[in-house]
């Protein structure tokens, strides 16, 4: 109980203080068969005029088995310092434009359709752990004074450990292997601001 206390005070207490905070959100996903989603749930916070740091959970993937085709699975922590600059920055967030800096940590997974588990040799299961540092470029599209939706692309350079499970021949095969290569970030995320 005592905790839990500690731990609502400092929650209150940050949201009163004179700095800004932004929840922000995406939840997306396409209908009928296919099943295609993308959600994610993310904080920042102003730690000056135009300097703010912020971190995002994210959860992406797509179901094809029952069209004979993978599963995969993404999800992501990524934590990233921004930079905001132009005219706006330090008069409206809302809309002003921003350079990040970010870090992702991903866990992967596929899993193969029935159309696949029909081949001699077949893919059991894929599992990827991937560290991607990157830079990216973006923009606040105001809504109104508290309403914003946040877009940006990037690049980043992905570290891959990978481990793949084969079947075949009625045995399990085991395939380990390290790469690194680039990659791109996209997003868009609602906002809402709290001053």
């Amino acid at each position: 109980m005592k905790h839990s206390l500690t731990i609502l005070l400092l929650l209150i207490s940050l949201i009163c203080c004179a700095q800004k905070h932004t929840i922000k959100a995406r939840a997306f996903g396409l209908p009928g068969g296919l099943k295609v989603y993308s959600l994610g749930l993310g904080y920042e916070r102003m730690i000056s005029e135009n300097k703010a740091v912020q971190v995002l959970f994210n959860k992406i993937g797509y179901d094809f088995e029952d069209n004979d085709g993978f599963a995969k699975k993404h999800i992501s922590i990524v934590p990233e310092y921004r930079y905001y600059f132009g005219k706006s920055a330090k008069t409206d967030i809302n809309k002003s434009v921003f350079l990040g800096l970010f870090t992702e940590f991903a866990l992967n997974e596929c899993l193969p359709g029935p159309e696949q588990k029909r081949t001699k040799k077949y893919l059991l299961s894929e599992k990827q752990v991937v560290l991607s540092p990157g830079v990216l470029l973006g923009k606040n599209l105001k809504i109104s004074e508290t309403f914003f939706f946040d877009i940006y692309l990037g690049v980043k350079y992905r570290f891959v450990s990978e481990k793949e499970e084969y079947h075949e021949n009625n045995q399990t095969h085991v395939e380990e292997s390290h790469f690194q290569k680039f990659g791109l970030r996209v997003g868009l995320n609602f906002a809402y601001r709290i001053n």
